[in-house]
């Protein structure tokens, strides 16, 4: 079955952003953000299904300790 495409602001959010989604089954979407938060997104609405570690950002992100940030003047 084919799948309904995508409506214009979430295409343009998966294309332009660093958003990403894959489809669960038919209607279903796993939409992940650039900050690592995991949405499940269906006919009832959107769910959060981060897992309670936490998120997990890109590696970029992951990669950068604020610790070693200088400090505020």
């Amino acid at each position: 079955m084919r799948q309904p495409p995508l409506c214009r602001a979430h295409h343009r959010l998966k294309t332009h952003t660093p958003w990403r989604y894959r489809i669960i089954e038919p209607g279903v979407y796993a939409w992940i953000t650039p900050h690592g938060y995991r949405l499940v997104v269906d006919h009832t609405g959107t769910r959060d299904v981060t897992p309670p570690s936490g998120p997990e950002g890109p590696a970029c992100l992951r990669a950068v300790d604020s610790s070693a940030d200088p400090p505020d003047d």
